[in-house]
């Protein structure tokens, strides 16, 4: 099932992403973030903390007593 799910598509986009660390681009990109406030993060923190399985997350927490 690997090559169904990691596919010539996945990996040139995986190497666009080690190409975009490895000259420095994708620090500079979020050194930016943080300077302008960290908009794009906060979005991303956002959408991540309504996903559904964060719901069920804190729910299995809960029930072993790791979160109030």
């Amino acid at each position: 099932t690997g090559p169904r799910i990691i596919d010539a598509h996945v990996k040139d986009a995986m190497r666009a992403v080690l190409a975009d660390v490895q000259s420095g681009k994708f620090a500079n990109q979020w050194m930016a973030e943080h300077r302008a406030g960290a908009p794009n993060l906060a979005k991303l923190r956002e959408a991540a903390a309504s996903h559904p399985i964060e719901s069920a997350g804190r729910t299995v927490r809960r029930l072993l007593g790791a979160e109030p």
